[in-house]
């Protein structure tokens, strides 16, 4: 629900306080129901850091979790939705190959890894993922 509904200011302030992992651990659960929430959750975060200029950094993080893999075995799913929503996100946000070395997260106040917004300032604002 924070992620679809929630302002882009609580959705950084949950990833800056590790709510990701817990997360994106939960993409192995027997139910599908929960599983495609989680993947309704993720490709929302991979939306917003798009829109704000932060899906390369965004992606390397999930690349760095894990992530990337988990979605592609989520790709063998009996569930055709599972199926077809992680290939989507694969597809949309991890399609392109790009080098690691060009992917360069904006750091904020603190050591914050994600500082999303328009332009490329870092945010004072006490976390530093905003979008």
């Amino acid at each position: 629900n924070l992620t679809s509904g929630g302002s882009k200011e609580q959705v950084g302030y949950c990833i800056d306080q590790g709510c990701l992992p817990p997360l994106c651990s939960l993409l192995s659960a027997k139910d599908a129901k929960l599983v495609l929430v989680l993947l309704d959750a993720i490709a929302n975060i991979l939306k917003m850091a798009k829109d704000n200029d932060q899906l390369d950094a965004m992606c390397q993080h999930l690349e760095e979790m894990g992530v990337v893999d988990k979605l592609e075995q989520l790709q063998e799913h009996e569930n055709e939705n599972i199926y077809k929503t992680s290939q989507r996100i694969i597809d949309d946000f991890f399609g392109a190959e790009e080098d690691v070395a060009e992917l360069n997260p904006i750091l904020a106040e603190g050591g914050q890894n994600f500082a999303f917004s328009a332009n490329t300032e870092v945010s004072s604002q006490p976390c530093g993922f905003q979008f």
